[in-house]
């Protein structure tokens, strides 16, 4: 048996469009397409190809259970190793990014540790003060404060069903991996927090503590981007 055959000759025996079983299923055409031609690798991940497998071999009256177990046993394991290899090459880049990030901390802190001895001087010479004309020293200006640059807090929490999610904090990956149910992540960051997203629907956002809601439609694969200064 292929499932990807079966399904699509099912769907075709019934005189179903792939526009009614989207319109139908909730699940994305393309999806849909890539169920029936198994390019399962199209698919956010092996938990989202089993759900939808269940979805649509329902919706068509075929044996879910069977359909399932079919699939563990012949695409399963293919699908834990592309992901194992996805994750490893999103490692070295991540170590590579690393080793980048490091030689920036410390040209940063060099540029640092200049501007405070610059700071200590000009603070210096300002407590000195102009000198008026009778020889007193007149009270230096108080400085204005510099604002701080203001940071990016988020805060997902997935509600109703599993979430695979990718996050980036400011240019790096902070977290890849799936949240069940009551499961929550925090992340800061200096200049901007990246967000993509295999089920929208079931994540709600808080943003520097105030909540946005939902990120989108339940199983809508969607991408957020977070910056310090919108």
């Amino acid at each position: 048996m292929e499932i990807g055959q079966r399904l699509k000759e099912v769907r075709e025996k019934k005189g179903i469009a792939l526009e009614d079983a989207e319109r139908e299923t909730k699940i994305r055409r393309k999806y849909l397409q890539a169920l029936e031609e198994e390019q399962f690798q199209v698919l956010p991940g092996s938990v989202y190809a089993k759900a939808f497998l269940k979805t649509y071999a329902s919706f068509l009256g075929l044996d879910a259970s069977e359909i399932l177990d079919f699939y563990k046993k012949n695409f399963a394991e293919q699908a834990v190793l592309e992901t194992s290899g996805k994750i490893a090459k999103k490692a070295a880049r991540v170590n590579v990014s690393v080793k980048r990030n490091y030689r920036f901390l410390l040209a940063a802190i060099a540029v640092v540790a200049g501007l405070m001895i610059l700071g200590v001087y000009i603070n210096n010479n300002l407590n000195q003060g102009p000198v008026s004309p009778n020889g007193i020293s007149s009270p230096p200006e108080q400085l204005q404060p510099v604002e701080e640059t203001p940071a990016v807090n988020l805060e997902l929490t997935v509600k109703n069903s599993d979430c695979w999610m990718l996050v980036k904090v400011d240019g790096s990956v902070a977290f890849e991996g799936t949240l069940v149910p009551g499961q929550s992540k925090h992340f800061e960051g200096e200049d901007k927090i990246s967000v993509r997203l295999g089920n929208a629907g079931a994540v709600t956002a808080k943003l520097n503590g105030n909540d946005i809601g939902a990120l989108g439609n339940l199983w809508e694969i969607k991408s957020h981007e977070f910056s310090a200064n919108p």
